[in-house]
């Protein structure tokens, strides 16, 4: 039998799981004293063991004792729960449970899990760890990579007690999720679960962070805290992580319209609108049907969703940015316009045959160049279908699904020129930036400048809200009237019933601007449409605030009258006049294409909301909301005549 501490630690001497402790150890992580036993063929002396334990540990009380096997928690093999670990046992009980850890290799499992990975038994050692028993009031696991293969995102576990009741879900746990890139984090509970504060999970991040620097790779990390004292109790390589066919998710950008979580029936939906948008552009540069097909699984795949986070899947976005013309200038812009934090792709060159690529190109110029016609003819289409869904009410659930194919028939299929739109509209304030800069001697008249022709539609859903708070201000009896409705049943009466030019005017805002919110592109956010409470609220809450009603009154007047210096060249403003038309033009067809998606999403959201309501009255689900619970393939697939437990699926 042979003893080993922090003293006589030799690195090659040890099992994996000890040897990782004791590097921990001596690289200053708190991990609790501990001592590592191998049998070397001999037997274990219970007196030698006894004597060595009470010297090493003159004060501790209680003790965990675990088995630490020659393969166990290797890069290659985990034994993940197929080994023994034994806690709060007294020094009289630790040999005992130590001969229970050194039979583990008998155990049936472990044969199979060897003959399953080709191991033969004869490279197994069992040896043991005899530790410090830590009494934990939290503690729980870190995976410095989230398993699901989003390698910058932390996932963390917390219970109460020790962490085999973590672990095996015999406790409630609260589960963090941090971003290495942005430093943000989110957390989810369970009725109960136990939230890290004061500086807790700030130091259990910086504790995990740099255990990856001192063992190297993304790693398992357990842990306990008692009173405010973190310690690490085992850290392990994550095996189960597929490095080499890495999956590269990013939230950069998206996140804006999907903060927190986004429910089964957006994120479908989100998967058919960026199918329809991308193939569409494919089809409006390639022109060749055939090759885009091939392109099929990469087009369905453009976003994908974890934890109930939406992201973008920018593998495929790179995969398809190459198949266009000028692709390596396209891909910097494009990462400029997202925000997209890890710049690094796979560099390879699209599979297109040649005489495909340069025909592309002459379909890129004629599509660029149309940009202006197609997005007039995609908002006169937005009409249409706006005008045909106005036509269509109390419809029933075949009839509302043949509305939702008419709408992405006639709109979401052809939204691709969108993305066109924004390159245009970016491509031509580009190029006037440059004309400008060398218009303005500072910074300030050029910001400006391009602020002034940007501040079209945008300001528009703002300046319509402040125009019925200033009315609200202006009336004393508007004011008590609106103070008077309590929920959405009685606004949307006020609304509907009333006759006077304030109730009239706020029926035309919620006509143009209802579908509009912060999270407008989540199909469960509620908007003034859907809860016209909410915007009785707003306009009380601006009311409130008549210097910020003025300011907003001002804000597009100040910026009409921008004037260019007086030296400045006939050539630059020719091309000042031609590009800020063109950019103006991009940037105010970007504006209505934003508040036409916001109303087309309104049209979906409704559509649902009424199949929900008819889903409810037939008992198959308890609420009419609970239809953002279902995917749209599951809802489609009822009415279709396939059978659901949506009660059970909602769930």
């Amino acid at each position: 039998m042979k003893i080993i501490d922090i003293s006589n630690f030799e690195q090659g001497a040890v099992a994996p799981k000890a040897r990782n402790l004791f590097i921990m150890k001596k690289n200053g992580i708190n991990v609790p004293n501990l001592i590592y036993v191998s049998l070397e063929g001999g037997v274990l002396d219970k007196e030698k063991l006894l004597g060595h334990i009470k010297a090493t540990f003159p004060d501790t009380k209680y003790f965990s004792v675990r088995s630490s096997c020659s393969l166990e928690d290797g890069i290659g093999y985990s034994f993940a729960g197929l080994f023994d670990t034994y806690l709060n046992l007294t020094l009289n009980q630790v040999p005992g449970y130590a001969m229970k850890c050194l039979a583990g290799l008998g155990n049936q499992n472990v044969e199979k899990y060897c003959l399953e990975n080709n191991i033969p038994l004869g490279r197994l050692v069992m040896g043991i760890i005899i530790q410090e028993m830590v009494m934990p009031q939290l503690s729980g696991v870190i995976f410095t990579a989230n398993p699901q293969g989003l390698l910058n995102e932390i996932v963390t576990i917390c219970g109460e007690g020790t962490g085999d009741g973590a672990v095996s879900g015999s406790v409630p746990v609260t589960t963090y999720y941090y971003s290495k890139t942005d430093k943000i984090y989110y957390y989810e509970t369970q009725p109960n679960s136990p939230i890290l504060g004061g500086g807790l999970f700030s130091r259990l991040m910086h504790v995990a962070i740099g255990l990856e620097k001192i063992l190297g790779g993304y790693l398992d990390i357990e842990y306990a805290i008692q009173g405010n004292e973190i310690f690490i109790l085992q850290a392990r390589p994550i095996t189960t992580l597929d490095t080499e066919n890495i999956i590269t998710l990013d939230n950069s950008n998206i996140v804006e319209s999907y903060p927190g979580i986004t429910l089964p029936l957006t994120t479908s939906f989100i998967g058919t609108a960026y199918y329809n948008v991308f193939k569409g552009s494919a089809m409006r540069i390639l022109k060749n049907k055939k090759l885009v097909g091939q392109y099929g699984p990469i087009l369905e795949n453009m976003t994908a969703s974890s934890n109930g986070r939406v992201y973008y899947n920018i593998n495929n976005w790179y995969e398809i940015l190459k198949c266009l013309p000028f692709s390596k200038k396209i891909i910097p812009i494009w990462q400029e316009m997202l925000g997209v934090s890890e710049k690094a792709y796979n560099g390879q060159k699209s599979a297109i045959p040649k005489t495909q690529k340069i025909k592309s190109y002459f379909n890129f110029f004629y599509e660029f160049f149309n940009v202006p016609k197609n997005m007039k003819k995609l908002n006169e289409n937005f009409i249409v279908v706006e005008n045909l869904y106005k036509q269509n009410k109390n419809l029933s659930n075949a009839g509302l699904i043949e509305l939702y194919w008419a709408i992405s028939e006639k709109v979401l299929c052809a939204w691709d020129i969108t993305l066109l739109n924004d390159m245009y509209a970016f491509i031509f304030t580009g190029l006037l930036k440059k004309v400008l800069a060398k218009t303005f001697s500072d910074t300030i008249g050029l910001d400006t400048y391009i602020s002034g022709i940007s501040n079209i539609e945008s300001i528009k859903p703002i300046k319509g809200l402040a125009s019925l708070a200033a009315d609200v201000l202006n009336s004393p009896q508007l004011k008590s009237g609106l103070s008077g409705i309590k929920n959405d049943e009685s606004a949307l009466e006020y609304i509907m019933q009333g006759n006077s030019s304030f109730a009239k005017k706020l029926k035309d805002y919620i006509e143009i601007y209802g579908d509009r919110s912060l999270e407008e592109l989540k199909l469960e956010s509620l908007t003034f449409k859907s809860s016209p409470y909410m915007l009785v609220e707003k306009i009380l809450e601006y009311a409130k605030a008549p210097d910020k009603l003025e300011l907003i009154g001002t804000v597009t007047e100040k910026n009409k009258n921008i004037k260019l210096p007086g030296n400045t060249g006939l050539l630059n403003k020719i091309l000042i006049k031609a590009f800020s038309k063109r950019a103006m033009l991009g940037i105010k067809n970007r504006e209505i294409s934003r508040l036409n998606r916001s109303r087309i999403y309104g049209m979906v959201r409704s559509i649902f909301l009424a199949i929900g309501e008819n889903f409810y009255k037939s008992g198959l689900i308890n609420n009419k909301r609970d239809i953002f619970y279902l995917e749209i393939g599951e809802v489609f697939g009822h009415i279709n005549g396939h059978n659901y437990n949506f009660k059970q699926l909602i769930e």
